[in-house]
């Protein structure tokens, strides 16, 4: 059983790192474009009021 263990844990490392990079890394991303959002939500932004000339 202990060889059975390490074999699949061998075969399946990479997708748990892919999924634990993925998880966060993806996470600061998406917290972080949330927050801006929400940001521009609560506050007035400049980019309203500019004109063009």
């Amino acid at each position: 059983m202990n060889r059975d263990f390490w074999s699949a844990l061998f075969s399946w490392w990479p997708f748990v790192a892919l999924m634990a990079a993925w998880f966060l890394f993806g996470r600061k991303r998406v917290l972080a474009l949330v927050r801006s959002r929400m940001l521009s939500k609560s506050a007035p932004s400049r980019a309203d009021d500019r004109s063009d000339g």
